[in-house]
């Protein structure tokens, strides 16, 4: 957010004036627009009721939607617009949409005209987008009928293959009335078998009763001793017993096997049913003649009964299981049958309803939208232009702020250079010691400052403090002053040090260390013969007369260039340098060197082994990131004691406060003065 508004802040100039040419170009270009009538048609936009009514039936049958804001688009892309505006109107009651068909034009006539002219394409096209809907519902719904016929085919026809399978395993010709016959048999041998149960039980009952009576009858008659009677055994194990009762039992399952085969004739069953009446006679008969005289009449009817009854029961148990098992095996076959058939009535009925809602889908007679009310010539109004009224306005006022800020972003964007403390600690890492303001003077000499250059003076009065704060194992220093690029005010700020530390009472050398290019002697008008050159290549010693020039300042002295001659790299060897500036040390407190800059050569990063402190100074908007962090680079590669950096020519013309005029009682008066 920082970042943010100091490039707002940095950029504002350029983003409103940006926004101030845009802002009169439209205002410009709305004085041009011409005054026009405008009509309006109301419509209503309405789904036709088959397909709403087919959509209500089948939910999964999607519609084009019929709202305002659909045909808001759908007309705003037509042919028929004639100059006019589609606008969305407030939704009519009950929730049925409404749209506003609004034209603009130059007179009432053409206004009105455009406006029907647009219901009538509106009702065109809503009769053509009802006419698509139908047909796709209608495809629609028979790509679902065709899945539901194949399923109904393939469910029937695994009904049939259940069918023909119990046909062809089970000898079953009509699986249901099978099945229906085999469990109404069941049900009727359980019963049969129930009731020769209970006969048979109560035969038991009257039988023991009746031998009862007969026992307490003889006992009294002989002297109460009771005379055997003969059992039922011994008349089983009689020939002629037996061979009558396996006669009557094979005549009886003669007789069930006719009764459960309902293809034999009546005449056969009949016959099996007399046979086995004198069947069971010949059976009574031979238990009398086998039992005599000692069993009375009742006892040997319930016998005869009972044998029946055993009989009967011994043909029916076989017959229930196998009907059981016949059951058994043909009931999985109808299950699966039945489950067939059913899916297969399911998907029949969903295919004949998805027919028949496909059939009721008529064309429809109306569209997706009906006129409710169309434009009258009476009814135009004066149209107020669109391009001055406040809504236009205020959307061009916020375009021409959007496009103020991005030209002020892409202006940052394209600048890279260093223009404010932020950029240098941000890129370099390096603080900033001293921030420089623009002045409208031609140098920043400070020698002898007066009220136009004060403040430039404090600024560097404010420097030197700090360079002096900086540790050294010596008392004297030297401070080297540097910058990436020529032309970045590293001269006069060198020059402006030197004066500054002069001004505090430090006895301050000026060296012009630019053998390549020096102007520490031009601004001050003197010659550059015998100086640092001279010293360096031995011609002249520190204590030669003329190698230290006086200045303005007392305390000030300036070491020129000198004559370097053709081999500059031999005359800085730092064999050379680093003992002429030891030299130095001793005859002053402070040296400020101004080396050349760091782009050109590296003649800067030899004088950089015997600085106490390099000052890196950096022009605001001029300085390139790119050299000044390959500078970094290069002062690192030495471990360089980079103090701080120097932002020069940076910001607005700089405010101070002095007391230079006398109030009438005589104190000093606060005076704001500017660079």
């Amino acid at each position: 957010m920082k970042h943010f508004l100091r490039v707002l802040n940095r950029r504002r100039t350029s983003a409103v004036l940006l926004m101030a040419a845009a802002l009169a170009g439209y205002f410009v270009y709305s004085r041009t627009e011409k005054p026009a009538f405008r009509a309006r048609a109301l419509l209503r936009v309405q789904t036709p009721p088959a397909l709403a009514e087919a959509a209500r039936q089948a939910p999964w049958l999607p519609l084009t939607p019929a709202d305002a804001e659909a045909w808001t688009s759908i007309l705003s892309r037509g042919a028929i617009r004639d100059a006019a505006t589609v606008e969305a109107y407030a939704a009519a009651p009950r929730g049925a949409a409404a749209l506003a068909l609004e034209a603009v034009a130059p007179t009432p006539d053409a206004a009105v005209a455009g406006a029907n002219a647009l219901a009538e394409a509106a009702l065109r096209e809503g009769a053509a987008r009802a006419e698509e809907e139908r047909a796709r519902a209608v495809e629609r719904l028979r790509d679902r009928v065709r899945p539901e016929r194949e399923a109904q085919a393939v469910h029937a026809r695994d009904a049939r293959r259940e069918r023909e399978a119990a046909r062809g395993r089970h000898g079953a010709e009509n699986l249901d009335v099978d099945l229906r016959a085999i469990d109404e048999d069941v049900v009727a041998h359980e019963a049969r078998r129930r009731e020769l149960d209970r006969r048979l039980a109560a035969n038991r009952l009257r039988l023991d009763r009746l031998r009862a009576d007969r026992g307490v009858a003889e006992h009294l008659r002989r002297d109460s001793v009771p005379r055997a009677t003969p059992g039922s055994a011994r008349l089983d194990e009689n020939p002629r017993v037996a061979a009558a009762a396996d006669r009557v039992e094979a005549l009886h399952r003669r007789h069930v096997a006719l009764l459960r085969d309902r293809a034999a004739a009546e005449p056969a069953a009949l016959e099996a049913r007399a046979e086995l009446r004198e069947a069971e006679l010949e059976l009574s008969r031979a238990r009398a003649a086998v039992h005599g005289q000692n069993m009375d009449r009742d006892e040997l009817a319930l016998l005869n009964d009972d044998e029946l009854i055993a009989i009967e029961i011994r043909v029916l148990e076989p017959e229930i299981r196998a009907l059981r098992g016949r059951a058994a095996d043909l009931a999985p076959y109808l299950e699966r049958a039945r489950a067939a058939e059913a899916k297969a009535a399911e998907a029949a009925a969903r295919a004949l309803a998805l027919e028949t809602l496909a059939a009721s889908l008529a064309p429809p007679t109306e569209g997706f939208v009906l006129i409710d009310d169309p434009a009258r010539e009476k009814d135009a109004v004066r149209a107020e232009g669109r391009l001055r009224s406040p809504t236009a306005w205020l959307v061009a006022t916020l375009l021409a702020l959007a496009a103020g800020l991005i030209f002020a972003f892409t202006l940052e964007a394209v600048d890279a250079t260093l223009k404010s403390d932020y950029d240098i600690l941000r890129h370099l890492g390096w603080s900033t010691l001293a921030v420089v303001p623009r002045t409208s003077r031609n140098g920043l000499l400070a020698l002898a400052p007066e009220d136009g250059a004060r403040g430039i003076a404090d600024v560097f009065d404010t420097l030197a403090t700090v360079l002096l704060a900086v540790p050294s194992e010596r008392p004297s220093r030297v401070f080297l002053v540097t910058s990436a690029d020529a032309g970045e005010g590293k001269t006069s700020s060198s020059i402006n040090l030197a004066a500054a530390l002069a001004r505090q009472g430090k006895r301050t050398l000026l060296v012009d260390g630019d053998l390549r290019n020096p102007t520490v002697h031009a601004c001050f008008g003197l010659d550059r013969s015998n100086g640092l050159a001279d010293l360096l290549a031995g011609r002249s010693m520190p204590a030669t007369p003329g190698v230290f020039i006086d200045t303005q300042l007392p305390t000030l002295r300036l070491l020129t260039c000198g004559a370097p001659g053709d081999n500059l790299y031999e005359i800085l060897d730092p064999a050379r340098l680093l003992p002429v500036l030891g030299q130095l040390r001793e005859q002053f407190d402070a040296i400020v060197v101004d080396s050349p800059p760091l782009a050109g050569a590296g003649d800067a990063l030899k004088f950089s082994g015997g600085a106490d402190a390099i000052l890196f100074v950096v022009r605001a908007g001029a300085t390139d990131v790119r050299h000044a962090t390959w500078a970094k680079r290069l002062l690192g590669g030495v471990s360089a004691k980079v103090a701080g950096a120097l932002l020069n020519q940076a910001g607005e013309p700089m405010t101070y406060y002095s007391y230079d005029e006398l109030t009438s009682e005589g104190r000093r008066k606060l005076v704001r003065s500017s660079v």
